[in-house]
């Protein structure tokens, strides 16, 4: 049986003195054996729908267009409340399916989608303590299982009703079965529709810090509590902000879509992103929503860093969201610890070391993977990317560091306070281990124009000399003419195009992140795609 669902198993004694969250749902703990078991046949149409149940007497039903919802005796009269959460399930069908244009999870067999009141007495299966699960039934039929005791909470049982029916979508796509590649994404992408459908909640962003404090765990990280509920457990959950990096600054919601759309149960879900926006995008997001975590710089970024900074207080032992630069074995480079050394999809942040900007605001970076510390053979494919990070009076600029040359080079503004994040682009299957790095920021000194050779002959320039006296033309000498007295020379205006910016040393290079709608075109195209790869 699948089950996604989230078991919270922060420490009590921690929970005493922190803030409170609520629980939230998502984890497949028994992905395998589900996904291991044939779907049933997709149904007709989804009109004169019939029950269907593999639990035994249930007590009370209630229906939509598309979903019963079900529970025990001891609930009582839920009505008016099943009203509602249906209503509910519909805006998420209606969003997901409808809009988004997702493959529907709903009319199995030509059956109603099951949605339980976990216990709620009879036989009525558990919720197991959290706020709700996605699974399927003993027959392979999806279902869902929502806590009686969020069902007052308007807003938030909402959230997690968006969350949980898009897992049955994801679980219809069939996409992304491995769990060192693909688990995070369930969960993060879960959280990511549950941010764009019901943004009114603060469900979503909840385990944001769990991510945020652990950033060189990367991507892939997938734990519920294998460090006693401390981050980087629950680190899946907060990485749904890389997908809304991807929604919000590239402006390209539609390659999270795709993504699930084009997957197949093997695949990588980065590398399907790599083959939507280009390799290249994709590694630029991944810095840059490393970039943005140092003041959450989105739409909803004072949200974000009021909850990350809260807990930040509360695991001060576990806070590595900034790292401090050391100096390199290698004269004029600075490296960090090796327990900061960014896994694949993970990344650091750091301030520039003093001295990193000249006098005239200049700064030079030079980064490169430092196989100076790694023993043995090497991984085949380590890409690292950086972004400067300038905070000035005027806003906040983000400088691509470029890596198609060794050096780049930037002009700053006078008194900013400027930042580095240095990620590890790489998929999983480029190497599985922290990737350690080096940094330079010595500038590079000013190439002289070259001194022209002497050769003992004066330059022909083809301009006869100057003896000293006109040559004979034949014509009488031509008076001069005086100019005016009121008549100045002109001033010079150099070629066009001229300007007086210092480019010696490399690249000057500086960019705001594009907003993304030179993708727009490509990604529409997208929409209709379905992978070709048979279903299981």
């Amino acid at each position: 049986m699948l089950v996604l669902l989230l078991t919270l198993s922060v420490d009590a004694a921690v929970f005493a003195e922190t803030p409170s969250v609520p629980q939230r749902c998502g984890t497949p703990t028994f992905l395998r054996e589900t996904l291991s078991r044939p779907q049933p046949l997709p149904g007709p149409p989804t009109t004169d729908l019939v029950d269907h149940e593999s639990h035994g007497e249930i007590a009370n039903k209630q229906y939509s267009e598309h979903f019963a919802l079900k529970w025990g005796p001891d609930a009582g009269d839920l009505s008016d409340t099943a009203t509602r959460i249906l209503n509910d399930f519909e805006f998420a069908h209606g969003e997901q399916v409808e809009n988004w244009g997702m493959d529907d999870p709903t009319g199995t067999s030509g059956t109603f989608f099951n949605v339980y009141i976990g216990d709620t007495g009879g036989d009525v299966p558990s919720v197991y303590g959290n706020a709700g699960y996605y699974t399927t039934d003993s027959a392979g039929y999806p279902m869902i299982v929502l806590n009686r005791d969020y069902l007052g909470d308007v807003t938030y049982i909402r959230s997690v009703i968006v969350h949980e029916f898009f897992h049955a979508v994801q679980h219809k796509a069939q996409a992304y079965y491995y769990e060192d590649t693909g688990s995070w994404y369930w969960e993060a992408t879960a959280e990511w529709a549950a941010g764009q459908l019901t943004p009114e909640s603060d469900a979503f962003f909840n385990f944001l810090p769990w991510y945020a404090l652990k950033p060189q765990y990367g991507l892939y990280h997938f734990s519920r509590s294998t460090y006693d509920g401390l981050p980087p457990d629950l680190h899946q959950y907060g990485a749904f902000i890389f997908p809304w990096y991807i929604s919000e600054v590239l402006g390209v919601s539609e390659a999270i879509l795709s993504s699930w759309r084009m997957g197949t149960e093997t695949d990588d879900p980065i590398q399907i992103l790599e083959e939507i926006l280009t390799e290249d995008v994709v590694s630029e997001a991944i810095v840059g929503h490393a970039a943005r975590s140092i003041a959450w710089d989105y739409e909803y970024g004072d949200r974000f860093g009021y909850t990350v900074s809260e807990w930040a207080g509360y695991f001060s032992d576990e806070d590595n969201r900034f790292t401090a630069f050391t100096p390199h074995a290698f004269p004029d480079f600075y490296t960090i610890p090796e327990a900061r050394w960014p896994r694949a999809g993970g990344y650091a942040v750091m301030p520039l070391p003093d001295g990193a900007v000249t006098a005239a605001d200049r700064l030079t970076v030079l980064l490169e993977y430092d196989d100076s510390v790694i023993t043995g053979s090497m991984p085949d494919h380590i890409d690292m990317r950086a972004m400067v990070v300038e905070f000035t009076a005027d806003g906040t600029v983000y400088h691509t560091v470029r890596n198609d040359i060794p050096h780049t080079n930037f002009w700053l503004t006078p008194d900013s306070d400027v930042w580095i994040a240095v990620a590890n682009t790489g998929l999983l299957s480029d190497g599985r281990y922290p990737a350690p790095f080096r940094l330079s920021f010595l500038p590079l000194p000013d190439a002289p124009e070259p001194e022209p050779e002497d050769t003992g002959n004066p330059e022909d320039t083809g301009i006869p000399e100057d003896t000293g006296n006109p040559t004979d033309t034949g014509d009488p000498p031509v008076e001069p003419v005086e100019p005016e007295e009121d008549e100045e020379p002109a001033d010079y205006v150099g070629p066009a195009g001229d300007t007086d910016e210092k480019t010696s040393g490399g690249c000057i290079h500086a960019q705001q992140i594009p907003n993304g709608p030179w993708f727009a075109f490509g990604l529409a195209m997208l929409w209709w795609r379905r992978r070709d790869s048979p279903k299981v």
